[in-house]
C-alpha cells in the first residue's frame, strides 16, 4: 500500500511539474512574439537547466538570445529592418560596387559591442546541443529550422569582425584591420564555413547570397596567397573599407596578394 501511494504521489509531481514547464513554455512564446526576450530567457533558462532533454525550450531560449542580440536597430539599415528578419533583409540589399567580396554588406547588421555577441554564441551552443534524432512531431520545429537558426546567427557572429576592425559605425569610422587578432580571425573563418554547411543542410539554394558571400571571403584567405590566414581576414577587411574617410588602416597587409588573385 505505501508502495502504491509513493508511486502515486510521484506521478503527481512528475504530471504538475510538466504541466508547469508546458505553461512556462507557452508564457515564453508570448514573450518571445512582443520582443521582451530577457523576460522570456528568464523563464526558458529555468526549464532547461532542470531538464536539458527539454527540446521545445532549448530551441525557443536559443531563439531568444539571438533575437535579443539581433533587437538593437543598426544604423546602417533602413528604419523597418527590425528583428533577426530585418537584419537579414538589410544584410541581403545589394553590395556597393567597391565592395567586391561582399565583406562590407556584414558591417550593416554588426553590433554596436561585442557583448552581443556573447549571447549568439550562447543560441549557437544551444542549438548546436539538440539531438536531432530527437526532434518529434510534437515539436514546433525541424531539423531544418534548427540549421536555419544556427546560420542566421552565425551571420551575426561575422558580422563582428568589422566591429572588432571598428568599421561598423559607417564612414568617418577609426576603421583599423590590425585590431583583427589571430584567434578572432580563426573563429571568423571557421564561421565562414559553417554557415555554408548550415545553410545547405537548412536546404537553402546554393546561390542564397549569406552562401555566395561567405563562400567568396573564405575563397579568397585560403588561395590568393597571403602570409597567414589572419593576414588575409585583415587584408580582406581593409580592402572592403578602402574608401572610406579615411581609409581602413593596417599595419601587416598585403593589399598586392588580393590584387593578384583572379579566382
Amino acid at each position: 500500500m505505501r508502495k502504491i501511494f509513493f508511486l502515486c504521489v510521484t506521478a503527481f509531481l512528475f504530471t504538475a511539474c510538466a504541466s508547469n514547464a508546458e505553461k512556462a513554455i507557452e508564457e515564453a512564446r508570448f514573450l518571445l512574439d512582443k520582443g521582451e526576450f530577457e523576460q522570456a530567457i528568464d523563464k526558458l533558462d529555468d526549464i532547461v537547466d532542470d531538464d536539458p532533454t527539454n527540446l521545445e525550450a532549448t530551441f525557443l531560449l536559443a531563439t531568444a538570445y539571438v533575437g535579443q542580440a539581433a533587437s538593437e536597430p543598426r544604423i546602417n539599415c533602413e528604419e523597418e529592418d527590425t528583428g533577426i528578419l530585418g537584419l537579414l533583409a538589410c544584410f541581403l540589399r545589394e553590395k556597393t560596387d567597391d565592395d567586391r567580396l561582399g565583406l562590407a554588406t556584414f558591417a550593416r547588421i554588426a553590433p554596436a559591442t561585442l557583448t552581443e555577441v556573447d549571447n549568439v554564441r550562447t543560441g549557437i551552443d544551444l542549438l548546436a546541443d539538440i539531438d536531432l534524432d530527437d526532434i518529434t512531431r510534437s515539436n514546433s520545429f525541424s531539423e531544418k529550422d534548427v540549421y536555419a537558426q544556427i546560420a542566421i546567427a552565425r551571420m551575426l557572429t561575422l558580422s563582428t569582425i568589422t566591429t572588432i576592425s571598428e568599421a561598423n559605425t559607417g564612414d568617418e569610422a577609426d576603421c583599423n584591420a590590425s585590431l583583427i587578432s589571430s584567434s578572432e580571425a580563426d573563429d571568423f573563418r571557421s564561421d565562414l564555413a559553417q554557415v555554408q554547411e548550415d545553410l545547405d543542410n537548412a536546404g537553402f539554394p546554393s546561390n542564397f547570397a549569406l552562401i555566395t558571400r561567405s563562400r567568396d571571403i573564405l575563397d579568397a584567405i585560403n588561395n590568393a596567397g597571403f602570409t597567414t590566414p589572419t593576414i588575409g581576414v585583415q587584408t580582406l577587411v581593409a580592402d572592403a573599407f578602402s574608401t572610406y574617410t579615411p581609409p581602413c588602416a593596417c599595419a601587416t597587409c598585403e593589399q598586392a596578394a588580393l590584387d593578384a588573385y583572379n579566382p
